[in-house]
């Protein structure tokens, strides 16, 4: 048996919000709160870049009411 099969899978592309540290560190590199990080991985996954575009999206007003024609 190898000494790796022991070790967990680490996934940096991946946020694991069951993990409090990995979770703040996210959160902060990506200027969210917890709750924008949850609601985030909620619509799109787990999958960083997803959550990072659809953060982007959020912040920058997309898909609101300003986006609209008058």
């Amino acid at each position: 048996m190898s000494f790796l099969s022991h070790r967990p899978i680490i996934q940096p592309d991946r946020i694991n919000l069951n993990s409090p540290s990995a979770a703040h560190a996210w959160a902060q590199k990506l200027h969210a709160s917890q709750e924008q990080l949850r609601r985030a991985i909620a619509a799109v996954g787990d999958k960083a870049s997803n959550v990072e575009k659809h953060l982007r999206g959020i912040s920058t007003g997309t898909g609101t009411d300003r986006d609209k024609p008058h």
